[in-house]
């Protein structure tokens, strides 16, 4: 049996081209004067309308990077009909969002698109680069998007020899340390197995490699999220399958001296023996200081949030608090993570409370520990968090019949 995993949903032998996550149209909506609602640690949500042609409930947020508190670009999606699920990109400039149709590679086909923006990385005001998946006559192929200041460019990834016609290729992670360089990372199959992917862009060209698969491994896999705090280090995230092929175990690779190698981390005590587990975010503000996050099975049998912590020396592992309002399984996933500054990261995802309610879940480290909020109402999963700097971070979530921009101190 296969696990799939993006942005924290786990789900049994997925083909990505199904996966209904895309978005069409334009809309401008300007911050102020929309309603809003706070938390107690000081988030509101803005209500933002859907796209024209929008089903409803069916916006999905997957990715954002800002450069800075006026400008952003992120990734999302959504059904425009049960067959066309077009990939969308949003951009805040000064302080206004727009939420437009991205475009895809020479052969999508375009009456009925299936495609996503996954993963979204600027490293200056006027360069961004992005990640997602299309679908073409041969199948589900993994695309890469290029922002020049004025206009968007896309383009099929590049896979590693081997790989299959239909791929079920995605491009879920990416990471620029300059405008120079990046490492995406993903997923692709070469029948009859999965495997990571790895996307590295220098002298203006990525070209791509397989992920190393651990000893003691299947190769049956993937990887989740990257982050490069300088060009020689990365750390690279997701799930594998031990040989005994019983449940999918963490999976995190480090990039160092010119080659990606696994790293053996812990999981909380009390975790189940087959855990069920996946990181599905990380952050390095510096060489030596990282967080992941992801989920993972207690011995109840019961998921919850892990947070792993790099000191430079060795991985820590914690489970991530919860609200008050939890349940007793509180289903938790948490989705994304940004550490603006070394003393300073917050996480999101989604938990179940006690009368099995999803709501968003907001997570802050500060000051040696981690608190938990529950994110205002209008927005029951936060998906991609970025923070321009330790005092501004903007949020993307799923709402209820409408998009939802969540900003926090």
């Amino acid at each position: 049996m296969r696990w799939w995993r993006l942005g924290g949903t786990r789900q049994h032998a997925v083909n990505v081209g199904l996966v209904v996550l895309a978005s069409a149209a334009c809309l401008a909506v300007s911050a102020p004067g929309l309603a809003t609602a706070a938390d107690s640690q000081g988030w509101s949500a803005s209500k933002l309308p859907l796209p024209a042609g929008a089903a409803p409930n069916s916006f999905r947020p997957l990715a954002l990077s800002c450069s800075s508190a006026t400008q952003c670009a992120g990734g999302a999606g959504y059904t425009a009909t049960p067959l066309n699920s077009p990939a969308a990109l949003l951009a805040l400039s000064g302080k206004k969002w727009t939420d437009t149709q991205a475009p895809l590679p020479a052969g999508a086909i375009a009456a009925t698109q299936q495609a996503t923006v996954a993963s979204v990385a600027c490293p200056a005001a006027t360069t961004c680069f992005a990640g997602g998946h299309y679908r073409d006559a041969s199948g589900n192929q993994a695309m890469l998007l290029s922002w020049s200041g004025k206009t968007w460019t896309a383009a099929i990834a590049p896979l590693p020899a081997g790989a299959n016609s239909n791929p079920d290729a995605v491009v879920s992670g990416i990471s620029c340390p300059s405008p120079t360089w990046c490492t995406a990372v993903g997923q692709y199959d070469a029948s009859p197995d999965q495997y990571g992917l790895i996307l590295r862009r220098s002298d203006g060209k990525w070209t791509a490699t397989a992920a190393p698969v651990p000893t003691g491994a299947q190769a049956l896999g993937a990887l989740n999220a990257v982050s490069c705090p300088a060009a020689s280090r990365c750390f690279a995230g997701g799930w594998d399958y031990a040989d005994d092929g019983s449940s999918p175990q963490l999976l995190l690779l480090t990039w160092w001296q010119g080659k990606w190698s696994d790293v053996d981390v812990p999981l909380p005590k009390g975790a189940a023996a087959n855990a069920g587990a996946a990181i599905d975010a990380i952050a390095c503000p510096t060489v030596t200081e990282c967080v992941a996050a992801g989920s993972y099975d207690n011995s109840a049998g019961d998921q919850e949030g892990v947070l792993l912590a790099w000191s430079g020396k060795k991985w820590t592992a914690t489970t991530a608090p919860l609200p008050r309002n939890a349940g007793a399984n509180p289903w938790t996933s948490l989705n994304t993570v940004a550490c603006p500054v070394s003393s300073r990261c917050v996480a999101g995802g989604e938990y179940e409370n006690s009368a099995s309610q999803p709501l968003g879940l907001l997570l802050t480290w500060s000051q040696g520990s981690w608190t938990a909020a529950e994110a205002p109402t209008a927005g029951y999963d936060v998906h991609a968090i970025s923070c321009p700097s330790a005092t501004r971070c903007f949020a993307l979530s799923a709402g209820i019949y409408s998009q939802v921009l969540l900003t926090g101190p």
